[in-house]
């Protein structure tokens, strides 16, 4: 870009400058942004700090669904911008739950003093599905019992039949009253080896 400044005598050279240098010649050129709070994440083109908050950016219209997805080439900083980001959101009393199969953010977790819990097979934790419990006991039961129909479904890959689902109310019936909160591995003992009244 080349310019000349009229009040300069005329032998003074025009200046010569890259369009880096444009703010100079027009100082109130800027990017107002949506003046939305939330987390820093970066600068934007036109050199203006960009935050990001999915939840503000609802409440104001902005956004029809408070989702985000990060797309990107390995090795581009996409863990670095989530982790990051979630560190950000956590100073503005937001809540993270992040499911860490490579174990990437367990030092974030140590940072912000977090205790990870690890489910794995032979592990301390365990995850019991049907520890449910509903505004009464027949909720309980039948929030159970679907549960319980939808876990056999998807682990058989078809739909289950009448004598199925009947045998699981009777299994699961029987675990109940082997122990208050059942666990799956009641229900499959309490088929394979039913009590007489349940057989």
């Amino acid at each position: 870009m080349t310019w000349r400044d009229a009040s300069a005598p005329a032998t003074v050279g025009a200046h010569e400058t890259t369009t880096r240098h444009i703010g100079a010649l027009y100082p109130l050129l800027h990017d107002t942004g949506r003046n939305t709070p939330g987390a820093i994440i970066g600068v934007d083109l036109l050199g203006g700090l960009f935050a990001y908050d999915p939840f503000e950016l609802y409440a104001a219209g902005h956004l029809t669904n408070p989702n985000a997805v990060v797309f990107g080439q390995i090795g581009r900083g996409k863990s670095a911008l989530v982790k990051t980001y979630v560190l950000r959101q956590l100073a503005f009393g937001r809540s993270a739950f992040i499911v860490d199969p490579k174990g990437e953010y367990g030092e974030l977790a140590r940072a912000v003093g977090c205790t990870t819990l690890g489910l794995r097979p032979g592990g301390p934790l365990r995850l019991n599905p049907l520890d449910l419990v509903s505004g009464d006991r027949a909720s309980t039961a039948s929030e159970r019992l679907q549960l319980l129909e939808s876990l056999a479904s998807s682990s058989m890959g078809r739909d289950l039949g009448p004598r199925e689902r009947a045998a699981l109310d009777v299994g699961l019936d029987a675990a109940v009253r082997h122990r208050a909160i059942p666990t799956l591995v009641d229900v499959v003992e309490a088929l394979l080896e039913p009590d007489p009244d349940g057989a």
